[in-house]
């Protein structure tokens, strides 16, 4: 009912009534008044609720757009790294097409180094091959000199030997004047002018009944030592110049031979060990020295290089005729190592042959058959060691 219909009404009731539609009216308005405050304690609860809400809300937008703000940092430094990282990515880039580029031209470099390594493994098999050859030269003259130590157990030799202790030993004492006379009595032994010049063996010697001087040198060299064994004690006399006096060196059918000379002691032969000793003479064509070989009698035995300077203080002695020549380091001068000019000097000593090898004087150094042999050794296993680094 509209508010207006009810002041009408009330005009007209009488009062009693009216009363009584006030007290409904309270009461309505009572109930009424009731209901709209549970309304509006709900809605002041609802609202209360919103606002709970709401400050959530505002919390969690706060929250939000300070992560909101964060993210956006993070997202403007990944845009910062991201560009950063594009520029390397782009240099990256480079680098690996001049990388690729560089890589191509090492295989080709590669390949043209294995070509090269195929090559070079090659000529070091064909390197070694030769030194084996060389190796085998070198061991070939070493021996030879071993096997012209001593004197060949032959027939022709042997005669010669029985004759020597027969006709040039008297008191144990061995005249080596009186050797060159049954060399020439027995093997019909005589000076042979060689060119080109050789060195003979020992059987080579007897085959051409005779060499040079440094081939009679060798012989008598291998006649010592073949005598020690027989004669370790023996005396060796040579003999010096002496006019008007009669020094017998051999006698065959009564005949005598001899020189104008007086004995010369040399000692005893288990004393020494005998060289041959090739020296430097007069020039003989202005130019060039000439060169004689004769036998020196060592107390020190030579082994390398470094011992040639032992020599000095031997006793030497011509072996075609037994006559005494000097002694090396006063008569004759051995050249010491690093020593320049000395193998062009006058009785300066240039080669020295041993029982097993030969030195020679070579640029200020001794050079020897063995010292190749060392050097040559040392080569071919390194080239061995090279080809294995090349597998």
């Amino acid at each position: 009912m509209k508010p207006n219909h009810k002041i009408a009404l009330l005009v007209s009731l009488p009062f009693a009534g009216l009363l009584l539609i006030l007290a409904i009216l309270s009461v309505y308005l009572f109930f009424e008044n009731s209901s709209l405050s549970e309304n509006l304690r709900n809605n002041v609860s609802t609202v209360n609720s919103l606002n709970s809400q709401l400050a959530d809300a505002h919390t969690e937008i706060s929250e939000l757009n300070s992560d909101l703000q964060s993210t956006s940092n993070e997202l403007a430094e990944t845009k910062f790294i991201l560009s950063n990282t594009s520029e390397e990515l782009d240099k990256t880039r480079d680098a690996l097409l001049q990388a690729s580029s560089e890589l191509n031209d090492t295989h080709l470099q590669l390949e043209e180094a294995t070509e090269l390594l195929d090559e070079t493994k090659t000529e070091f098999l064909q390197l070694k091959t030769e030194l084996y050859g060389i190796e085998e030269s070198i061991n070939d003259s070493v021996q030879w000199f071993s096997d012209n130590a001593f004197l060949p157990s032959i027939p022709l030799l042997n005669g010669f030997f029985s004759r020597t202790t027969s006709k040039c030993i008297e008191n144990n004492q061995l005249n080596m004047g009186c050797v060159p006379f049954v060399m020439e009595d027995r093997l019909n032994f005589r000076y042979l002018f060689e060119n080109p010049d050789r060195l003979y063996s020992i059987i080579d010697m007897v085959d051409h009944e005779g060499g040079d001087c440094e081939d009679f040198s060798l012989f008598f060299k291998a006649y010592l030592n073949t005598l020690r064994k027989d004669y370790p004690d023996i005396k060796l006399e040579a003999w010096d110049r002496s006019p008007g006096e009669q020094y017998v060196v051999y006698e065959k059918s009564g005949t005598s031979w001899y020189y104008e000379a007086t004995p010369h002691d040399l000692g005893s032969l288990d004393d020494f060990t005998p060289y041959v000793i090739c020296y430097n003479t007069a020039y003989y064509d202005g130019i060039n020295r000439q060169g004689h070989c004769i036998v020196a009698l060592s107390r020190n035995e030579l082994l390398t290089g470094n011992d040639m300077t032992k020599l000095n203080g031997a006793p030497a002695f011509e072996p075609q005729n037994g006559m005494f020549m000097g002694t090396v380091g006063t008569n004759f001068y051995i050249c010491a190592e690093g020593e320049t000019g000395c193998d062009n000097d006058l009785n300066s000593i240039v080669f020295v042959i041993s029982d097993d090898d030969l030195y020679q004087f070579i640029d200020s150094k001794w050079r020897y058959y063995k010292d190749y042999q060392k050097t040559t050794s040392e080569m071919r296993m390194n080239i061995d060691n090279m080809i294995e680094s090349f597998n």
